[in-house]
């Protein structure tokens, strides 16, 4: 009868040890390789889902301010808004064109209360009494040096409202009714004289650059725009353009 032998404790050899090291090197770097991923796809969406907010706000808030264009509490007096009348100072369209950055600056007038600030958004429609007391609000969307587009009132001197950042672009065009129709028969990138009557409808394009590198490879970006001044760069950002039409329905006979 052979005698027992105690039992040793099986271990791992030195070479198990190093296979599983490798192994779980690996699957340690397969994980951070996705986590990676999915950061780097959280951060796109999330810059994404900004640029094209921004740009909802930026249209809602143009077509608000433009859609004033003209408007006078009394409805005999569109004549206050006509080149043609002794009040040619008071066109409730112009604007400077293609300046040294590309951009256009858009101003614009109407009638409104004493206590009016259109960009800060309140409504224009009040008559007060006596009507002496009502103004001529004029104000103007520009892009300033920090590639801002601001809205300001210069009638009233108020500080200027910023409405979005990080402008690539901003253009305007017109839409012109040369026979009164209502409809519009030509576009113009600047109005005068005659034109300041007959502007029905003003083209907006607005192009929005995110803050940051967002695609994971530089990419080239070209945008062609209304009478020329386009848009070129080659870059690791995101764009978002807003190309909207809004009529001027104070103009409109």
């Amino acid at each position: 009868m052979k005698p027992l032998q105690p039992n040793r404790s099986a271990g791992f050899s030195l070479v198990e040890l190093m296979v599983a090291l490798v192994v779980s090197l690996v699957l340690l770097a397969g994980v951070l390789q996705i986590l990676l991923s999915n950061r780097n796809s959280f951060s796109f969406q999330r810059d994404m889902a900004g640029l094209q907010e921004n740009a909802r706000l930026a249209s809602f808030v143009i077509e608000n301010v433009v859609a004033h264009a003209g408007y006078r509490v009394e409805i005999d007096t569109r004549d206050l808004f006509r080149a043609s009348s002794p009040f040619a100072n008071l066109a409730f369209v112009s604007s400077t064109s293609g300046g040294a950055d590309g951009n256009d600056s858009l101003r614009l007038r109407f009638q409104a209360g004493s206590s009016h600030d259109g960009c800060n958004g309140p409504d224009a429609g009040v008559a007060e009494l006596p009507l002496s007391n009502l103004r001529m609000a004029d104000l103007e969307l520009y892009v300033n040096d920090q590639n801002s587009l601001l809205c300001r009132d210069r009638s009233s001197g108020s500080v200027p409202q910023p409405i979005v950042e990080n402008v690539a672009r901003f253009k305007v065009t017109y839409g012109i009714d040369t026979d009164r129709d209502g409809s519009v028969n030509t576009y113009a990138n600047s109005v005068g004289g005659a034109n300041a009557d007959n502007v029905v409808s003003v083209r907006l394009q607005l192009l929005l650059e995110s803050e940051d590198n967002i695609t994971p490879t530089a990419t080239s970006h070209n945008f062609a725009f209304a009478y020329g001044n386009n848009f070129s760069a080659t870059n690791r950002h995101a764009y978002q353009l807003v190309d909207q039409v809004v009529a001027l329905r104070n103009a409109i006979p």
